[in-house]
Parts: structure tokens; C-alpha cells; sequence
């Protein structure tokens, strides 16, 4: 049996009492993630489970993870931000975008609209 894309979940539990959090997760991405961290910080991040359809559980402390939620874009700098990339399409003006300003539509920079995401903080991975 195959899951579906809704099926194939990421659930981050933690309560109040306890240092440790869980992640389980079917999120290719994630636990890659989650394995380069373990097998730099082993007794940190240890993989508990993996299950027959792929999924994984980490336990790590809670502390060691952050949640970061973005800003989402306005209409107005979406499309200042699509002419901008047409612009340097016609002119051929590409170059490597490593710093975002979501208030300057000029500004070099990206970002994933509308996207929370979670960090695991490390000195390995600083995203």
C-alpha cells in the first residue's frame, strides 16, 4: 500500500514538562535534515522508529529547534518582484541571490511564499 501526499505526515510534539520533542515526519527534505543532524550530534538527535511506508521519529531536545514563520507577500510586491525577474531575463542581469529584503522589491533576495518553516539550529546548518 502507498500513502497519498495528505497521508504522508510531519508531526513535531512536545509538551511543557519534558526537555525532549519528537519529529515524525515522511518529509524527504526533513529527514534529511534530521539524519545529517543526528550523525553530527550523536546522543543529541537520536532516530527512535522508521516505519514501513518511510516515515521516521527523531527525539532531540526542544531547544535545539525553532519554528520560523514568514511574511507573506502583498500583491504589490509579488508583481514589482515578478517585473524585476522578467527584466533581468530580457537583459540577461542574473546573478546569485543570497540576501532577502521582503520590503525592498529591488533588494536581491528570495523567499518561499507563504511557507512556515522549521529550522534545526546547529552550527553545521545555519538556514
Amino acid at each position: 500500500m502507498k500513502l497519498t501526499k495528505t497521508e504522508k505526515e510531519t508531526i513535531i510534539l512536545f509538551n511543557e514538562e519534558e526537555d525532549a520533542a519528537q519529529v515524525f515526519t515522511y518529509n524527504a527534505k526533513l529527514k534529511k535534515r534530521l539524519k545529517k543532524y543526528a550523525a553530527a550530534y550523536p546522543g543529541v538527535a537520536v532516530m527512535e522508529n522508521e516505519d514501513i511506508y518511510g516515515g521516521v521519529t527523531y527525539t532531540l531536545p526542544k531547544q535545539r529547534m525553532s519554528i520560523m514563520l514568514t511574511q507573506p507577500f502583498d500583491q504589490t510586491k509579488r508583481a514589482a518582484y515578478r517585473e524585476r525577474a522578467r527584466r533581468q531575463m530580457e537583459t540577461g542581469n542574473i546573478s546569485l541571490v543570497t540576501k532577502h529584503n521582503p520590503d525592498d522589491p529591488e533588494a536581491s533576495g528570495t523567499q518561499e511564499e507563504d511557507q512556515p518553516s522549521l529550522r534545526l539550529e546547529h552550527p553545521i546548518h545555519a538556514n
